[in-house]
């Protein structure tokens, strides 16, 4: 079970950093249960495990030890059950992320099929992985193998409780869901301000968290361990995260940076992007790279007939996401910027001495239409020869040849792209000419 192997792995990471030699038993007593469930609000939820179930008051009472004492007791108990010999099969109620009712039942999850013999050390173990797990918008939870990053989860772990404690009503038992906003706030979470809804902390955007991840491991693929668990668990298997490609979003946001910016001179970018996809649909892709960071207004603003669009206050972030995600997807070629630009400048000025332009208009943007609606490299290409038909300016000409040229070059699943970028650019370029 993953969430076992993580957790031992992390166990070893531990050790080695603080010179401790922790077994996971250790470690879930000394550094886990303090933090965790020696409290009144439990910090992680495992359904039906003992810190789940509620004892009788009497028998609180009789034990003379608190609650969650006795509830850590009843897990102890269970544990070593299956330690014994001959030893009771475990169950997701103390083994995070195993079978409740057999492994082909909804409730299994991260289950193999293997006769594997299971000590009490994996255990402890796959509570320990599974507090190392992000939950993101969606309900999904990642769990890395990269140990910075489980150490970096880990560092949170503590701020969790001091961030819950004073809150009389905030709701516990959401580490994963913390883990999540601590991830993707990174190292800037020094004074916490996770989304709160209805007493309860809220999912951040997987977006985020990998925007966050490229920080750290910018020229990599990550692979990513992605699962839900709960009243039924599903197991998504190892999605490769291509980081690098990322990265380029990055990179093709500098410039636009200041667009971006809250009064505070917060970068907003990546708290307002939005996916087309859920982490659910993405993962259906087999890998998540830029594809699957598609924004999720862009086949309402830059596919299907087109009809001129105003920018306003409601949708330029839109509009931004839009022109970053395509000059990466691009591979940030400046020059197809430019170019774009160039004709989009070219349209507009076409519609300034158009048939429009003789009615007093300059609104006339039936050649434009012509290009954008076209189907096709062939189609589109028609619509610019026909649009150069009575026009002589060796500088239109010029553009005209480039973006002809460009459009055969470009791989043919780029040139969608292009053609939107010329798409966004000719829309920034109508809203930003003078009145």
């Amino acid at each position: 079970m993953y969430t076992s192997y993580i957790g031992l792995k992390f166990l070893a990471h531990y050790n080695q950093v603080t010179g401790n030699q922790y077994d996971a038993a250790t470690f879930f007593d000394q550094v886990m249960f303090p933090v965790f469930f020696d409290n009144p609000r439990h910090l992680m939820h495992v359904s039906n495990s003992p810190f789940f179930q509620n004892p009788a008051a009497a028998r609180i009472q009789t034990s003379g030890l608190t609650k969650s004492r006795l509830q850590y007791q009843d897990l102890v108990t269970k544990i070593s059950k299956v330690a014994a010999d001959p030893p009771e099969p475990p169950d997701a109620s103390i083994y995070v992320g195993y079978a409740a009712n057999g492994p082909d039942q909804t409730t299994a999850g991260q289950v193999t099929s293997l006769g594997l013999s299971i000590t009490a050390d994996d255990i402890y173990a796959s509570w320990i992985g599974n507090a190392l797990a992000a939950r993101v918008e969606g309900s999904q939870c990642l769990l890395f193998e990269r140990m910075d990053i489980c150490w970096h989860i880990y560092q949170g772990w503590q701020v969790y409780r001091d961030y819950i404690s004073p809150v009389a009503g905030m709701e516990g038992r959401q580490i994963e869901t913390w883990n999540g906003y601590w991830l993707a706030s990174g190292d800037t979470n020094t004074n916490p301000n996770p989304p709160i809804k209805n007493g309860k902390l809220d999912t951040v955007s997987w977006v985020e968290v990998l925007a966050k991840l490229t920080e750290w491991h910018p020229d990599e693929i990550l692979p990513a361990y992605i699962f839900s668990l709960g009243q039924t668990n599903t197991t998504y298997g190892f999605i490769n995260l291509h980081l690098h490609q990322i990265q380029r979003m990055k990179e093709a946001k500098f410039e636009l940076k200041r667009r971006l910016m809250d009064d505070n001179g917060n970068d907003l970018f990546w708290k307002t992007y939005a996916s087309s996809y859920s982490l659910y649909t993405a993962c259906q892709q087999g890998e998540i790279g830029l594809r699957a960071l598609k924004p999720r207004d862009f086949a309402k603003l830059m596919e299907g007939p087109f009809t001129p669009l105003k920018i306003n206050p409601k949708n330029q972030n839109s509009f931004f996401h839009i022109q970053v995600w395509i000059i990466a997807m691009l591979n940030n070629k400046t020059e197809l910027q430019v170019l774009a630009a160039a004709l989009a400048a070219e349209l507009v000025a076409a519609e300034s001495t158009g048939p429009g332009a003789k009615r007093g208009k300059t609104s006339d943007s039936a050649e434009a239409k012509a290009l954008f609606d076209a189907k096709g490299l062939v189609k589109f290409i028609e619509a610019l020869t026909e649009f150069i038909d009575n026009r002589t300016s060796h500088t239109t000409l010029e553009v005209i040849r480039q973006v002809v040229d460009q459009s055969i070059r470009i791989p043919a699943e780029q040139f969608p792209l292009f053609k939107a970028l010329i798409r966004f650019e000719y829309i920034m370029a109508k809203n930003t000419q003078p009145a």
